[in-house]
Formats: structure tokens, C-alpha cells, sequence
């Protein structure tokens, strides 16, 4: 589960998930270079993904680690190649370069 850091506007014990402090207010007195740092911080503490909010309020990015990455790359690999393989038994019987751009008049 993804954690946050923890939001200006409540106090940490209330806090369900930690989150990165707003954009708005907290950004206009905390150098960009610090909130990353304290970003990885926690994502070295916590090793789970550290979720970003936006001045809204909203979800805007995630921080996550390097074994995570790879992860998921490995994951999307897999479901290429599964996707491909699928798609190749799926396919009509295959026809030469030349011939089908004669067929379709190109």
C-alpha cells in the first residue's frame, strides 16, 4: 500500500497514510530540494511508493524504488510478450509485404 507524507492541515497520530505536505502554502517556505529529500527519505523508510499531492489536494505523482521499477518492467515484459503471442495465434495466415500493398493498391 502506498504510503503519503504527512499533510499540513492534520496532526501526524490522526493521520491513516502519510502524505507529501500541499504544494500551495508549504511550497512557498520549503525549497523543492528539501521536500524531495524528505520524499526519500520515507520512501527509504517506508520502501512502499510515497504519493505526491498536487495544490488541489489531488494525487499527482509517486515516488517509488528502484526494485519497484524494475518490478514492474519485468511485469510489463511478461504481459507484452503474453499479449503478442495471443495476438500471433489470433492472426489469419500471414501475407508477404509486397502483396499487400498491391492488394490494397499502395
Amino acid at each position: 500500500m502506498p504510503t503519503r507524507a504527512a499533510a499540513a492541515t492534520r496532526p501526524v497520530a490522526a493521520q491513516k497514510h502519510k502524505r507529501m505536505p500541499k504544494c500551495a502554502a508549504q511550497h512557498l517556505r520549503t525549497a523543492p530540494s528539501v521536500l524531495l529529500a524528505e520524499a526519500l527519505a520515507r520512501l527509504e523508510e517506508d520502501g512502499g511508493p510515497v504519493l505526491i499531492e498536487g495544490p488541489d489536494g489531488r494525487e499527482v505523482a509517486a515516488l517509488i524504488s528502484i526494485e519497484h521499477a524494475k518490478l514492474l518492467e519485468e511485469f510489463e515484459d511478461r504481459r507484452d510478450a503474453e499479449l503478442a503471442t495471443r495476438a500471433l495465434k489470433g492472426a489469419g495466415p500471414r501475407k508477404k509485404w509486397d502483396d499487400l500493398k498491391a492488394e490494397l493498391g499502395l
